[in-house]
């Protein structure tokens, strides 16, 4: 329906059979005023804008669907590394917007956390347990990504899902 109006406000000399009278005034009114004018302007230029933003290169397909089909594929979750590269990367391994720094933050987190295991596994005494603590990466990312209103930097969705499944377990 949304590509059908597409189509129809790019030509507003025209009105649609399928369309009755009433309607079409009504919609040619609304295009026309100034108010929506604004409002497309504006739309246009934030949909053209990078400035800070986080594309994703999945599609319309939903992250947790991305992640299932990933799990699928390989039969055992995917790491958040390959998930990322996924979700944010082109075909060419280029980054999309800003969120290449994310995932450097994200890398140096982890490189800190397993040097500093490292160290502890390198002393004369390794306390068997010493290993346990070693957080996940998906526990890596919250500590090392900025957090936002209703979620996690880049992988929101995902975070809910899989937060979602712990609990159930």
């Amino acid at each position: 329906m949304s590509q059908l109006m597409q189509d129809v406000h790019k030509n507003l000399e025209y009105k649609p059979d399928w369309m009755g009278d009433d309607v079409w005034k009504q919609l040619s009114v609304h295009w026309s005023s100034s108010q929506f004018k604004k409002a497309s302007q504006t739309n246009k230029r934030n949909h053209c804008s990078m400035d800070g933003k986080s594309l994703h290169t999945g599609g319309s397909i939903p992250h947790c669907l991305h992640w299932k089909r990933m799990k699928k594929e390989k039969s055992v979750d995917p790491s958040m590394t390959e998930f990322y590269f996924l979700t944010h990367q082109k075909n060419d391994q280029s980054w999309v917007g800003v969120v290449e720094s994310t995932y450097d933050k994200f890398e140096r987190k982890k490189l800190e956390i397993s040097s500093q295991n490292l160290t502890i596994s390198g002393e004369e005494e390794v306390d068997s347990q010493s290993t346990i603590g070693i957080p996940s990466d998906l526990d890596i990312w919250v500590e090392s990504v900025k957090k936002k209103k209703n979620g996690l930097f880049g992988l929101e969705t995902v975070y809910k899902t899989l937060v979602s499944l712990s609990n159930k377990l």
